[in-house]
């Protein structure tokens, strides 16, 4: 089983290879800036899981604190008390990375004329759309892409070649 951020980052990969098989400058831009937002979109997907994984072990480190204090034992606590400090400065560097993720600009790839011209459902409607003939539900992840960010890449690239021709 993948992670979602392995997911993303394939999309990515996807998005770098097929780059060079367009012409067009402005087309491999697009396609390169769209590796870039879901390399992006990855990373804050790990940084949170690790955050997520990091809570847990602070509680369960906490309470190993507690329990050393409460039976008394001495030696116990000054190993957990050490643990929990550096759990806890860890988590507080992972929230920094997180911040500053989250403060990265994020650039639309395609542009809004463009995106207007496609003619694509709003993302929250596209679960109740049916599948076309043209595209099936493994060649399309228009959904799992942040709201706002354009079609995934397999609806673009159809979107290409029609306009191409």
């Amino acid at each position: 089983m993948t992670s979602r951020a392995e997911e993303y980052q394939r999309y990515a990969r996807q998005c770098v290879q097929i780059a060079p098989i367009f012409e067009e400058e402005e087309t491999r831009a697009i396609l390169l800036g769209q590796a870039q937002a879901w390399l992006h979109l990855a990373h804050l997907t790990q940084a949170n899981r690790h955050i997520g994984e990091l809570t847990v072990e602070i509680v369960r480190q906490r309470e190993i604190v507690k329990h050393a204090l409460d039976t008394g034992q001495r030696s116990q606590i000054a190993v957990s008390v050490s643990l929990l400090d550096a759990l806890e400065g860890s988590l507080r560097l992972l929230e920094k990375h997180r911040t500053f993720l989250l403060s990265l600009p994020q650039r639309n790839p395609v542009r809004s004329a463009e995106w207007a011209e496609m003619k694509m459902v709003d993302k929250t409607e596209q679960s109740d759309r049916p599948i076309s003939n043209e595209k099936s539900a493994e060649s399309c992840y228009c959904s799992a892409l942040p709201k706002g960010s354009g079609p995934c890449l397999p609806c673009y690239t159809r979107w290409l070649a029609g306009r191409r021709s």
